[in-house]
């Protein structure tokens, strides 16, 4: 629960109880529904799947989890019992599928100048070069992958 004093979010049980009623203005029938959760890290968890790096034990924790399993304690950023070292950033599947297009474009238009010989680096046809596709490598931790989004 969270209470907001003078500006600043106060944890815990609400002293008073607050109720309010809305009524919403406009209504669209629509056949689709969204959920938005919003912060500057998100952890997307399952309580029931134990990935490669381990199971994120999340009993006990119905009003949230301490700072603690999120680091791993004090200083200790980035341990291996922390949520965030048992998490994978998710994946921007647009900027995936862009990486994945250069790489067929170079594959289906490479030629070798004799058959022993490592490909030209810009391939025939559609000028795709290996060396963009590196350079899209080297940052995928930033393009491809969201950090800050984790699931497990």
């Amino acid at each position: 629960m969270w209470e907001n004093k003078k500006d600043y979010p106060v944890i815990g049980v609400q002293k008073e109880l607050k109720t309010q009623t809305v009524t919403p203005f406009s209504f669209k029938n629509n056949d689709i529904t969204y959920g938005v959760l919003g912060g500057q890290k998100l952890y997307l968890l399952s309580h029931d799947s134990t990935g490669p790096k381990g199971m994120i034990d999340l009993r006990n924790s119905l009003y949230g989890i301490n700072q603690d399993s999120f680091v791993g304690g004090a200083g200790n950023s980035g341990t291996e019992n922390s949520i965030f070292e048992k998490t994978y950033p998710t994946v921007r599947g647009d900027e995936l599928m862009k990486l994945l297009m250069k790489m067929f474009d170079y594959v289906i238009g490479h030629v070798h100048p004799i058959s022993t010989m490592p490909p030209v680096p810009v391939s025939s046809g559609n000028g795709q070069t290996t060396s963009e596709i590196l350079g899209i490598l080297a940052d995928s931790q930033n393009s491809i992958l969201n950090q800050n989004i984790r699931i497990n």
